[in-house]
């Protein structure tokens, strides 16, 4: 193999020659990979990881169909990345739920949710990673025997964190994979982390774990990104919580 025919093979070399330890460095950069969950779940925690199959209606015509992810809070209701459930431009027909599914192409269905029953936050554009995250509330809570909570202190670089979701592009978006990793940076409202990600993990928990608690530290809404759970994360999804309350009770549910 000619080196000249692969120029980043001679760059890396260039760089070893002449910056020491180059090529080490780039190494420890790697990101760390998913790993397909295996039965039976032994980590509670995961049961906690929602599969979403959004469904969408496009200038009253078109239909378009989606795989995205989701973490259970309180129960009854689902954070999620904003994307996933705006409804400015197009408008969802429908999102099936299923929690701590391995396989949701085969897992029971928790419930089909309306659109009314989602919403994103306030002042969310589609492009603005910093309000990309909303909220579904179910109809019939879902039991947990490992309860996430919102992180009390932000995530720093440095933390150690888990993450987990229904990664798409070389996989299928159906199926529940896992990591572990590092938070590497904090800027702009998002925390990003040594973890290689992929389309449909969007909405997926990165967590951190401590005296037995599961903190969510972030939203995953962009490539080894997710907007941080901080203070004003915490406002806006009480205040999402209490307009799809009350859009519940004017349905009956």
């Amino acid at each position: 193999m000619h080196l000249l025919r692969k120029p980043w093979i001679s760059i890396l070399l260039l760089a070893q020659l002449f910056v020491p330890g180059a090529l080490s460095s780039a190494a420890a950069q790697a990101l760390n990979e998913q790993v397909r969950v295996s039965p039976p779940i032994a980590d509670p925690a995961l049961q906690n990881v929602c599969h979403l199959w959004i469904r969408r209606r496009i200038a009253l015509i078109f239909a378009r169909n989606y795989t995205g992810s989701a973490v259970l809070y309180r129960g009854r209701y689902l954070i999620t990345a904003g994307h996933n459930v705006y409804q400015d431009r197009s408008r969802i027909r429908s999102v099936t739920v299923r929690c701590g599914a391995m396989d949701a192409r085969t897992a029971t269905i928790d419930e089909t949710i309306e659109p009314w029953q989602a919403l994103d936050a306030s002042a969310y554009d589609g492009r603005s990673f910093s309000r990309d995250f909303g909220v579904i509330r179910l109809s019939k809570p879902i039991a947990s025997s490992a309860p996430f909570e919102l992180a009390a202190r932000p995530a720093s670089a440095g933390d150690a964190i888990r993450f987990a979701g229904y990664p798409g592009g070389k996989y299928s978006g159906w199926d529940l994979f896992q990591a572990k990793g590092q938070i590497t940076r904090i800027g702009e409202d998002l925390a990003y982390y040594d973890i290689e990600t992929f389309k449909s993990n969007s909405g997926g928990p990165v967590w951190r774990e401590a005296g037995g608690r599961r903190e969510l530290v972030a939203i995953h809404v962009t490539g080894s990104g997710g907007r941080i759970v901080d203070a004003a994360f915490a406002r806006e999804v009480e205040s999402l919580i209490g307009i799809l309350d009350r859009r519940a009770a004017e349905h009956g549910d």
